[in-house]
């Protein structure tokens, strides 16, 4: 047994089971997240833009775009490297499903006394199946796929759903221009990268535990967090002035990608085109919250690292040059407890610098072995580059589903003894999981630790995102709180329509001053 897993059993994984206790899960979407009819899949080209590995360079830039073609988009300005179907998880996109309904226009390709999950996999796996009816009545569940649909009105236990396609990644390293927003066209779509001046001004916005549906895991603020998030983030991205997006794991409490794709379905373009950084969560592995309820359907990382095309240090070594696909997750019908039998820690570490602040996101259920070379090699590129470094986890503790070792605030000691990350109290870190938006832990002079997983999961009752800004080599970081709700007072309104008219640096009245 490793580490991982002896320390879970010897702790327990009450994090995750006091949350299912308390609000256990829906086992479906809420009717506020469908709409009466099928959902059309956004034409807004589904891009992410992420800082390369520190390694390559600063002004290189990770460009992806993720669609239902083999075929890489048309761009005058990216070659795609890298162009394939996902790999193991989230092979496809699906809605949300419309409810007490069905498929009468044509025969069931397939029928027969699976789960949903189980419908949604074979769905995924026929290139001929475009719709899949799930009737959960009783103990009479029963699946069956279709070629085509017409909705047809049926019991309150069953539901349609549309698949959008294949999912395919194509994705390419391009050079942006530090300073001015570099325009990439893809598809007919000017996609504009803002990577900041080189030890210059930087600033981003961070959210960890975004609960939007209590599909998988009760979800205490499911009512509003889909629709504020969204809203919210697409005002915020009408700013230019800020550059990334930080979520700092478990990602909408998704195992089979269909909330992520409802979430990226609203996003503009905009939003979209912001440089975004994430790290896994426990949740992101096993949806359930912890090795011990694990199952085949659990994604273990596998659609979070397609979906969101993390630069990681993989590409400096895998035969694509991109991602670690050498860990099929189904190659044993077992070890669904075990992290490192289902995907590779190095799919999740990576380092960066946006202006003169560096980043180091990694696993917190990866073993420390597994990682220590590459926080090295990442103290290596921050020495001497960096005036601040900001190491970014998700668990803040050694509680549920995490080996003491690799808590956030374990990894931020853990690299302040490593030569090129010593720089005292201008090593910090931000993390989540316990779901609070609080300071977390002060250094000597300064605070160095904050939590921000307030983000519509249970907890400390808070829902809102913190905003780290840097004036530029030789200036303070600072970090700013805005608390859209705290259970009784509500903000939203007021932050959305301020930053909406006067950009964020014009509503800091708005928030906390964390540092």
């Amino acid at each position: 047994m490793n580490i991982f897993c002896a320390f879970l059993l010897s702790a327990g994984i009450a994090n995750a089971h006091d949350n299912r206790l308390k609000f256990p899960p829906t086992n479906h979407f809420e009717e506020h997240l469908r709409n009466a009819d099928p959902e059309a899949e956004s034409q807004i080209l589904d891009v992410r833009v992420v800082k390369a590995l520190g390694s390559k360079g600063y002004d290189k830039v990770r460009l992806s775009v993720i669609n239902h073609s083999p075929t890489a988009p048309a761009s005058p300005d990216v070659t795609f490297t890298y162009s394939d179907a996902f790999q193991y998880r989230w092979k496809a996109s699906f809605d949300m499903g419309v409810t007490s309904s069905s498929c009468s226009s044509s025969p069931a390709l397939l029928t027969s006394a699976d789960s949903d999950g189980d419908c949604l996999l074979a769905c995924s796996a026929d290139d001929a199946c475009t719709h899949y009816v799930y009737d959960s009545a009783g103990a009479d569940m029963k699946c069956s796929t279709y070629s085509d649909c017409d909705y047809a009105a049926s019991s309150s236990t069953s539901s349609t759903y549309q698949k959008y396609g294949t999912n395919y990644l194509h994705s390419a390293i391009v050079t942006a221009t530090p300073g001015t927003a570099t325009p990439f066209t893809i598809d007919n779509t000017t996609v504009s990268v803002l990577l900041p001046l080189e030890d210059g001004p930087s600033s981003g916005i961070v959210w960890s535990d975004p609960c939007i549906s209590g599909r998988w895991v009760g979800c205490s603020m499911s009512s509003f967090a889909f629709n504020h998030s969204v809203d919210m983030l697409n005002v915020l991205s009408t700013d230019p002035t800020w550059h990334y997006f930080q979520i700092l794991g478990d990602n909408f409490y998704d195992q089979d990608g269909r909330l992520t794709k409802h979430f990226f379905n609203s996003l503009s373009l905009s939003s979209r085109s912001k440089i975004l950084m994430t790290v896994p969560g426990n949740h992101d592995l096993w949806v359930c919250g912890g090795p011990d309820c694990g199952d085949k359907f659990d994604q273990y990382g596998h659609g979070l690292m397609q979906w969101y095309a993390q630069d990681t240090v993989a590409s400096s070594y895998a035969e694509n040059a991109f991602l670690d696909f050498t860990v099929d997750p189904d190659a044993k019908d077992e070890g669904w407890d075990t992290f490192e039998e289902k995907n590779k820690a190095e799919n999740f570490v990576w380092y960066n610098k946006m202006g003169s602040v560096g980043f180091v996101g990694f696993n917190g259920a990866g073993l420390p072995n597994d990682e220590e070379k590459y926080f090295e090699e990442a103290c290596a590129y921050m020495k001497g580059n960096v005036d601040y470094i900001f190491a970014l986890g998700h668990w803040n503790d050694g509680g549920s589903s995490v080996s003491p070792q690799l808590s956030t605030p374990d990894l931020r000691t853990k690299l302040a003894g490593i030569d090129g990350c010593d720089i005292g109290d201008n090593i910090k870190y931000m993390d989540g999981h316990t779901h609070c938006n609080e300071l977390q832990t002060a250094g000597e002079k300064e605070e160095v630790g904050f939590m921000i997983g307030g983000h519509g999961m249970s907890g400390c009752t808070q829902f809102g995102f913190a905003y780290v800004k840097s004036a530029g080599k030789g200036e303070k970081v600072e970090v700013y709180y805005f608390e859209e709700w705290d259970g009784s007072t509500d903000k939203y309104e007021d932050i959305k329509a301020c930053i909406e008219q006067n950009g964020v640096d014009g509503c800091l009245q708005f928030a906390t001053k964390w540092l």
